[in-house]
């Protein structure tokens, strides 16, 4: 009779085991597919991480690298990944240790008794490792303090190339030797004359075609920076922001096609091309601090944020003609009423591309959400000469 008690027990036991290790990964899935319906690639959207696609596809964040390896020529450093970027998935699920179930000995057979041994509490987690980037953790919900992208990134390179390429940049009035995608290589026929005006975009590692300002051709090798002019600014021009970076593979004439190498946003039809400006590799030079450091303002933000987030771009009215180098660090600050009382700080960021009169910089911690254009800039780390 004990027998038959343990046994019983132990296949309720086993039963609830095995159903919530079956639970465990759906609740994780943004639907309800059975195992090994997942898809083979997945198109990044703003937003994402690594840690994110490995909880929604594989049941468990902490597989992210196994993401990451399966795609090390799209994805550059893991920290980022970019919307468009297409990631493979794999063929099939991740192979799982099976659970550690003992089998219950069948009714009417003798099992020698087993001492009950005392399973030890799991250890507790280990408190979060400072050297370990925190873009990878669940996103925190939105609240005013300091966040610092310098902490997820930045302990290497002072500059990377794809900061410098993503930023976007202003005109300043300047006309620009802009040329013209047309679209997918593979929807363009080489009689074709007139172009294709619907809305075709275009994936990373696939063709486009292009066609060079009037006077001008593209040659075979050329690397091309593709962007959208988002919006006019008086006084400072168009606002430029990146979509891509192409790398001509064929030309004829003014029409040549070129190869999506890398890509910032959705890249389609009707945007601009420009010759790609050369990037200087600044090491792992740290800026120093300094006093009374120059001051100017924000002409305005990038992109149309209602609330400024971390590494976000805005652009200030200082540039090259002020001394302003790649790598210095300014912070936003707005004057304190109360008299005699420091200005408060707003925000940090890092000067990631360089023009005449203006500047792009990057938000690398948000003291206060209150960013405005007009608010004061003020110099508080230079890069050594």
């Amino acid at each position: 009779m004990r027998r038959m008690m343990i046994s019983r027990s132990s296949k309720a036991l086993l039963s609830l085991g095995l159903a919530a290790a079956l639970a465990q990964p759906l609740l994780a899935q943004e639907d309800t597919t059975a195992a090994g319906e997942r898809p083979r690639e997945h198109v990044v959207r703003e937003g994402e991480t690594l840690w994110d696609l490995a909880a929604v596809y594989f049941g468990d964040p902490f597989l992210w690298p196994e993401i990451y390896r399966l795609n090390t020529t799209v994805v550059e450093d893991p920290h980022w990944i970019f919307p468009g970027e297409v990631l493979r998935l794999g063929e099939r699920e991740i192979e799982r240790e099976p659970a550690d179930v003992t089998a219950v000995e069948a009714e009417g057979r003798e099992a020698a008794p087993e001492p009950e041994v005392e399973t030890p509490p799991p250890p507790p987690p280990p408190p979060p490792s400072e050297t370990t980037p925190s873009i990878f953790a669940p996103k925190p919900k939105p609240v005013v303090s300091v966040v610092s992208a310098e902490e997820d990134k930045r302990r290497g390179r002072t500059l990377l190339p794809n900061d410098f390429y993503a930023a976007g940049f202003l005109t300043e009035g300047e006309t620009m030797p802009w040329g013209e995608v047309l679209g997918p290589a593979d929807n363009l026929r080489r009689d074709q004359v007139q172009r294709i005006r619907s809305s075709n975009s275009v994936r990373l590692f696939e063709e486009l075609e292009v066609e060079a300002p009037p006077s001008a051709e593209y040659l075979i090798g050329d690397s091309l920076l593709i962007s959208r002019l988002v919006r006019d600014i008086p006084n400072w021009g168009d606002v430029v922001k990146p979509t891509g970076v192409a790398v001509v593979t064929s030309q004829a004439g003014r029409r040549a096609r070129a190869r999506l190498v890398k890509q910032y946003g959705i890249v389609a039809n009707g945007q601009v091309t420009m010759p790609l400006e050369p990037f200087k590799d600044l090491g792992y030079v740290e800026p120093v601090p300094i006093e009374n450091g120059t001051t100017g303002s924000i002409i305005t933000t990038r992109d149309r944020n209602p609330v400024p987030n971390r590494e976000a771009i805005l652009f200030i009215d200082l540039g090259r003609s002020d001394g302003v180098s790649l790598g210095d660090q300014f912070e936003v600050i707005k004057p304190n009423t109360s008299a005699g009382a420091p200005p408060t700080r707003l925000a940090l960021m890092k000067i990631v591309h360089l023009r005449e009169h203006s500047a792009s910089g990057m938000l690398l911690r948000i003291y206060d959400t209150r960013i405005e254009p007009g608010a004061t800039v003020r110099l508080v780390k230079k890069m050594p000469t």
